[in-house]
């Protein structure tokens, strides 16, 4: 198995098996509860604390794909995929054009990942001076959306997707539906719980 092989196949577990599903539970942990009607935190004081460690795992998983500082990321990916793209055994073989497209969408989203980067750095990774005593300031300087993590998450997923395809004619599939309709799942158990407790 060359190289790319290799990297290809671990950047799909992380993004589809990882990031994806991560991404999906602490969306309707943090917004779509809210619809069932109760508060969440009535039905479970401690969703505060799970929605507290998916949202620093969820910016930790995210950032390392998009940080350039490290040695491996969809950046140095595309990089590894543009030298190799005579070498490899396509099915559907990747041009140097689709590498630049690949690479036009990280551009696009460029913006989020300079908040994302800034988030990371001044609040979960340290706690920068500004931010401290004032945690919530950091949603005004470096505002950061569950929208905005998904598009950095589908730019991923779209390159990925196109690799796999090319190389071997299939790609993952996303669960994040899965995922979602599982939280859900949970969250009603809970307020089942917890409404059986009072009785």
């Amino acid at each position: 198995m060359t190289e790319y092989h290799r990297y290809l196949e671990r950047l799909d577990q992380l993004v589809y098996h990882e990031v994806v599903p991560k991404l999906a539970i602490f969306d309707y942990f943090t917004i779509h509860a809210k619809d069932a009607g109760e508060i969440p935190d009535e039905v479970e004081p401690l969703q505060w604390y799970l929605r507290s460690a998916l949202y620093s795992d969820v910016t930790f998983s995210i950032f390392r794909l998009y940080d350039r500082r490290g040695h491996r990321n969809i950046y140095h990916f595309l990089q590894h995929a543009r030298k190799c793209l005579k070498s490899i055994s396509w099915v559907n073989p990747l041009t140097p054009e689709d590498i630049d497209r690949h690479e036009k969408k990280l551009e696009d989203v460029a913006g989020l990942v300079e908040n994302l980067k800034e988030r990371r750095n001044k609040f979960f990774g340290h706690y920068d001076k500004d931010y401290f005593y004032e945690p919530d300031l950091i949603n005004t300087s470096f505002p950061f959306s569950n929208d905005d993590a998904k598009a950095l998450v589908r730019a991923l997923q779209v390159i990925v997707s196109d690799h796999n395809r090319a190389l071997t004619g299939r790609s993952s599939i996303s669960i994040d539906g899965f995922a979602y309709v599982a939280a859900e799942r949970l969250y009603k158990k809970l307020g089942r719980s917890i409404e059986s407790d009072k009785e």
